[in-house]
Order: structure tokens, then sequence, then C-alpha cells
């Protein structure tokens, strides 16, 4: 489907009543004890998640999305009794997720701020006790970027009482065996002062059961805002048995952003701007995917579009040989460069270089795309472009929107949760099964399944029509 058809495309053909009671707003006591719906052409069919291995074909490999939810809403008082509410989305310096946590005086962040018209120019301040210490954390707003504020955050670590860089190792023996601190970690603090991000729709606060339930129990890579929820039903007995059977398993990260809950308001997916996630996945991941022998059953939305976003990446590389084969240069826009004159074919925002590309995988790509490349050719250019550069895996941003007539290249099977009306979400799966998510959704309703985060799950098998 070509992108002037997508844009064109009604969010209102993707709507259906959800009532509210439908909404599960807490998880079962056992997370595998949910209910898996089955979809295979057409064919749809009710039994317990933990049922999960008997449905799957021999030699499937299932790809999860180890990303761990972070503490990311942070509560500061204002001198008049003000609340302000810091939600951090995404480092912004450093830019790094792993560096931007291991910070120990300072970094800042994109955020949402909640009650913003009362945070002026202030410094707000936040002590947070960790073991012993107590650090004083403060905020200050450094600017916009698009619809979010850059925080910077600053901080210090105190001794016993609060006071110094240092404290007593515990032997008594006065100030010539006191270690010096080597400070607290922004991932420390978040821990420590924030609060858990749950879904809105849940319309209740965050409880201390929730930092345990809303994380799946593979959850590795600090960095979401939300849970790939459909993960969320997995509990190390089902991963056990699901090894114990031949099946195999690989993990790749999309850090789930605050905008997985952004509702498509405007009535054409045209006017829609697509939120931009970061994603990484390890050079034995891409292996397996590579010469895997069975299905690939992407486990939740994120990972879907995690290893849909490998093929646009795997085939900008490709190009980027095959330009760098015929002598074709590369300008610094990106462009390629032909002798004195310049042919478009913009890699990304920034440009780059056969050895040290770019990436970012744009909202609409997929349906501009006139050349398509065998999805195996892709995987083969990234592994070739981990080679050059000695990197253990790739990293990109992508914005990549999945809607009906998207061309799927590497998953079989989807496991994912029910999804709201009118989201993209909705959308990824219609583009999976095609009007077959209707009879999905119908059943899933008429049979008292429990819908959207806490709720549970599916195994869709595409649409291969």
């Amino acid at each position: 489907m070509k992108k002037a058809d997508i844009q064109r495309l009604s969010i209102d053909w993707y709507d259906y009543p959800l009532p509210d009671e439908r909404i599960a707003k807490y998880p079962l006591p056992d997370r595998d004890g949910s209910k898996l719906l089955v979809y295979d052409a057409g064919r749809l069919t009710s039994t317990p998640f933990r049922s999960l291995p008997e449905q799957l074909p021999p030699g499937s490999l299932l790809l999860f999305n180890d990303t761990r939810v972070i503490h990311a809403r942070l509560i500061f008082h204002k001198a008049t009794g003000a609340r302000i509410e810091v939600f951090c989305l995404s480092p912004h310096d450093p830019s790094d997720y792993a560096v931007s946590f291991q910070q120990r005086h300072r970094c800042s962040w994109r955020c949402m701020v909640g009650n913003a018209r009362r945070w002026k120019e202030e410094v707000l301040t936040l002590q947070v006790p960790i073991g012993e210490r107590l650090v004083e954390l403060r905020a200050e707003r450094a600017g916009m970027d698009g619809g979010d504020a850059i925080v910077s955050f600053f901080w210090d670590s105190g001794d016993c009482a609060g006071n110094h860089t240092w404290c007593d190792n515990g032997n008594g023996n006065g100030a010539n065996n006191r270690a010096e601190d080597p400070g607290t970690t922004f991932s420390e603090l978040l821990e420590a002062a924030g609060k858990l991000p749950i879904p809105p729709y849940l319309n209740r606060a965050a409880e201390l059961s929730d930092d345990v339930t809303y994380q799946t129990v593979y959850a590795r890579v600090e960095g979401s805002v939300a849970a790939p929820t459909a993960g969320l039903h997995f509990t190390p007995e089902l991963m056990n048995r699901l090894h114990e059977r031949g099946f195999q398993t690989a993990e790749a990260t999309l850090h789930v952003g605050a905008g997985t809950f952004k509702p498509v308001k405007s009535s054409l997916m045209g006017e829609h701007d697509m939120h931009t996630e970061f994603i990484s996945v390890s050079r034995e991941t891409i292996e397996r995917l590579l010469h895997r022998t069975g299905p690939l059953i992407a486990v939740g939305t994120t990972s879907a579009r995690t290893v849909e976003s490998l093929y646009y990446i795997g085939k900008k590389l490709r190009e980027r040989e095959n330009a760098h084969e015929a002598g074709i240069r590369y300008g610094a826009g990106g462009e390629r460069v032909v002798g004195n004159g310049r042919v478009t074919g913009r890699e990304c925002e920034t440009g780059g270089t056969l050895e040290t590309p770019c990436f970012m995988v744009g909202q609409w790509e997929p349906y501009e795309e006139s050349d398509p490349i065998d999805p195996n050719v892709a995987l083969e250019a990234i592994l070739r472009h981990l080679d050059r550069t000695g990197e253990g895996s790739i990293t990109a941003v992508t914005q990549l929107m999945i809607a009906p007539g998207y061309p799927f290249h590497y998953p079989d099977g989807l496991i994912t949760n029910f999804h709201q009306p009118r989201s993209t979400l909705l959308l990824l799966v219609a583009a999976f099964i095609g009007e077959g998510w209707r009879e999905v959704y119908r059943f899933a309703l008429e049979n008292d399944f429990r819908f959207l985060s806490y709720g549970d799950g599916s195994l869709l098998w595409k649409n291969l029509k």
C-alpha cells in the first residue's frame, strides 16, 4: 500500500465498544493463569496461557523485549506547596540510556511536566534517602524540545547526616578509614525517589505490588516508561517449559515511551505523528533470526516493531554497500553524491558514512519503498556492519507505523494483549491478521476476556492472504 493510501486511512474503522468493566485494573494472582485466545486462519479457540508451548510448531523462535520499566515519575513540591510532577521520558545529555543512568552528579532528560505553569525558573529540590545517605536531588528547567521540557538534574551524595560526599565505612576507626563515596547513580536515584508509571486507563495510583507485577520476569535493560505487556504472562516455569520443548528464545530491546498511550485524535492517519522509540538488537539475536528453521513469534507489538525496523536498517546498509562498490559518495546531509551531481537519498536526519551511518526508521518509510530486498539480505547487511565497526549490537530509533497494508518481513505469529479502540496498537493487529481482528475482539468480548495491560493475551497467526 502506498503512503497516500495509508495517510487516508480513517481511524474510525478501527473502533469498537469497550466497557470500563472489561478493563483489567489488576493482574491475576498467577501470571500464566490468564486466558489465551488463539487465532489461526479464521479459527478461534480459548485456552489457558500456560498452555502456550502446546500451541507452537516445532522449531519456533520467540522474540522477547527485555526492557525494564523505570520509576520515571518524580514528585517535587515548591516552597509554596505547589506539586510539580516531572515525568522522565528519555535521556537528553548524555543521550545514551545506559550512560545517563550511570551518571553520578548530573544529567538532563526530556520530560513531561505536570503543573508546568507553576514552575518557571526555580530550582526544585527533593531529599532522597538511599541506604544511610541522604541525597539532595535538584531539578531545573533548561528549555524545550518540541513539546517536551528539557530538565537538568543535579545531585551530590551525602554522608549519614546528609553533609558530605563520603561515609564512615563502619569499622569505627575514624576518618583515616573512611572510604571515598563514588557517588549515587541516576538509576539509583530514580529507583529510590521515583514512582512507577502505570497506564492512565487503570484510573488508580500505582501500588507497591505494581513494582513486581508491571515488570516482565525477564526485564533487564532499564529505560521504558511502560511495560511490554504481552510479556507479563510469562513465568520462570513457563520459560523453562518452552526451553525443555526445544523452542528457541531471543531478546531485543525497545524502550517503550509514553507515546504508546497517545490516542489517535485525528480522523485520518496522515495527521497522526507516531512516537519515536529507542531500539537495540544484539548480534546473537540477529544471527538467530537469520538462521532460524521454524516460525518467528514476536512477543508483543514492541518486539514486532523492533524486528520489522531491522529490515529498513539493513536495507539502508545494503544500499550503502552497493553505492560504495559503485564509487558513489554520500554528502554530509545524507544525500548520495555522484561526480558533481547529487542524487537525493537521505539515510536519516544527520547523514553518516558507510563506516558510521546513523539509523532512524521513519513513520512513512515502509510506504515509500520502491525496491524491496530479501529480508535475510537485510539481516546479513547488519551483520557485516557489525563486523566493520566491531560493535556487538545495532542501535537505532524507530518511528515505524504498522497499519493495514504493511508488508511484514519477519514475524509469523504475534503474542499480544487486547488493545484500546482507535489506537496504533490495534492498527498493527489489523495489519497482521486483516479484517479478522473484528472477529477476534468480538470473541474476546463475548467470552469474558480481560482487556488492556493487565488483561488476557492472544496468539495470532499472520494472515497469509
